[in-house]
Parts: C-alpha cells; structure tokens; sequence
C-alpha cells in the first residue's frame, strides 16, 4: 500500500521542534547552493573589491577559511555542478516536505543523506589532506557545521515509516 501523501493529523511546523530546526538548517544550505555553489559553477572571478556583496563574501570566506575554495579545483567545481543541479532541488521538495507533512520525502531523505554524508567525507579529506588545508581548521570546521550534522540528523528523522505521524 503506498504511503499517504499527508496525514491531516500532522501538526504546524511550529509545534515539531525537530523538524522547524532541520527546515532552518536546510533552507540555510539552500541558500548556499543558489548563491555560493552557482558562483564556483559560473567560473566567477572572486575578488576583495568585486561589486556584488556575494562575491565579495564568497571571497571573504575563501581568504580567511578555505583556500581551496579560492582555487576551485576541478573535483570541487564537480561537487558544486551536483549540488546546485541536484541537491538544491532536494532542499526545495524537502523544506515544502516539512511544512506539509509530505510522507512521500522519506526516501529521497535517505538517499540524500547517504550521498552527502559520502560527499562531506570526500570534501574534509580534500581540504585536511590536499595542498591547501584550511588555515583555522576551527573556523573551518564550524562553517562546513550545517553540512556535516544536518544529513545524519535527517536520517535519523526519517529513519521510519511513517516520519509525520508522530511527534518530531
């Protein structure tokens, strides 16, 4: 029998304080992949004295954390080709899933969740052990937060059927 779309029981977002973290930590990492991984996809050139302020920031970001974003190598022109074509579509479905108690999100959750957690996996080890590790590995490592913690977290948010019936 297939899933119900929406159970009528679920309660707002409001009331499922697990889940209103996740929609916070998830609409966040959309904003990067619209912002930040479209610039590093786009080839922009990134500068201290660039006019747009999210160029400027992405700039900012790589001088002071992560150099290796500043030289954009291929492999992470590739990981940010797949998170903009594919994860940032994921995190629109997933932030609509959360507000309306979408059961049918579950699966592609899990899915993303193994993906990304591979992904981070294959990321810190390119930055720690590649030509150009973070300066701060602190600093680094706080600002790279949200994409370490938040796919096991959904996992475990959506490890059973069904993921809205019950409290979050």
């Amino acid at each position: 029998m297939a899933e119900p779309r929406h159970d009528a029981a679920v309660a707002p977002l409001g009331r499922r304080p697990f889940d209103a973290a996740l929609f916070v930590g998830f609409a966040w990492m959309l904003v990067t992949a619209l912002f930040i991984d479209t610039v590093s996809l786009l080839d922009v050139p990134l500068t201290a004295d660039d006019p747009n302020p999210l160029v400027r920031a992405a700039y900012a970001y790589g001088a002071d954390t992560d150099p290796m974003f500043l030289e954009r190598p291929l492999v992470f022109r590739l990981q940010m080709l797949f998170s903009a074509f594919v994860f940032l579509p994921f995190y629109v479905a997933l932030l609509v899933a959360l507000v309306r108690g979408l059961e049918g999100i579950r699966i592609p959750s899990l899915l993303y969740a193994a993906t990304m957690i591979y992904a981070e996996f294959l990321y810190l080890g390119l930055e720690f052990l590649g030509p150009t590790p973070p300066p701060d590995s602190l600093r680094f490592l706080a600002y790279n937060a949200p994409f370490i913690a938040l796919p096991p977290l959904l996992a475990y948010r959506m490890r059973r059927a069904p993921v809205f019936a019950r409290s979050g």
